[in-house]
């Protein structure tokens, strides 16, 4: 009589072979991850503004190895990419599958905490409550709500950098109810830079429900800020404030130990 075996979900699965017993480490990013059809795309398009850095991609495809895939057999994945001045876009939707995307970035803001000086560059993070600070690593998109900013998406933090996101409010959300609107193309325009938030990642209100559909129930969102090994081509600051040519290495405060959920904003 034949007897099921169920073997844990990321277990090495032991292999008969030979007479010997192989183990093979299941790959997590399999089904939604083609490293070299992603290398091919990146080497097509060449160094550009445009482009995602490959050592962001290349870390993103790291951590998902570590945490799985996004929900529902997607093989789309937003990454920000925080080294970049906010008057530039520096976030991609990027299909892991074909490296479509990789090229065509979009605005996000960023937390004043994290630019206390409104620079414009992020130069600090942090997990802690009331930090109004970004923080960095991956996400995964829960579910979407209506609260203060209008129609928003909660985010749960993977790592030890962003693992009181949720209790924070760190969340994905437009500036629709919001005056002055912060983060548009005529506050740009105006001002040589986004606005600032209170940590979340805000976006212009024609971008959002791209950028939903990817997140919603399980989608994945890595934000990195690796210091760049040579100036970057891709800093435009405001005239009068040109970006550092060079981006440092983050501050990362320590994260606190978990906080009580406060109340779902009204």
């Amino acid at each position: 009589m034949l007897r099921r075996v169920l073997v844990p979900l990321g277990a090495a699965v032991p292999i008969a072979f030979a007479g010997a017993a192989l183990a093979f480490p299941i790959d997590k990013t399999a089904r939604c991850v083609d490293r070299g059809l992603i290398e091919q795309a990146l080497a097509k398009t060449g160094p550009s503004p445009q482009v995602i850095r490959s050592e962001v991609l290349r870390e993103a495809v790291a951590k998902i190895g570590l945490f799985g895939c996004p929900a529902g057999g997607r093989s789309e994945v937003v990454l920000v990419d925080y080294t970049i001045h906010s008057a530039l876009p520096r976030l991609w939707i990027v299909n892991l599958k074909t490296g479509a995307g990789i090229d065509q970035p979009l605005h996000v803001a960023h937390g004043k905490g994290s630019d206390p000086e409104d620079k414009g560059i992020p130069s600090q993070f942090s997990n802690v409550d009331g930090s109004l600070m970004s923080s960095l690593g991956l996400f995964r998109g829960a579910y979407r709500y209506n609260g203060r900013n209008g129609v928003s998406l909660k985010l749960k933090g993977l790592e030890p950098t962003n693992s009181l996101a949720y209790q924070r409010y760190i969340v994905v959300h437009t500036t629709g109810r919001i005056k002055p609107d912060y983060v548009s193309p005529q506050w740009l325009s105006e001002n040589g830079k986004l606005g600032l938030s209170e940590g979340c990642f805000v976006v212009m209100r024609s971008d959002y429900r791209r950028v939903e559909q990817v997140l919603a129930n399980g989608g994945l969102l890595y934000a990195s800020a690796t210091p760049r090994t040579a100036p970057p081509a891709d800093a435009a600051p405001a005239p009068a404030e040109p970006g550092p040519a060079a981006s440092p290495a983050p501050a990362v405060a320590p994260a606190p130990a978990p906080a009580r959920e406060p109340a779902l904003n009204p």
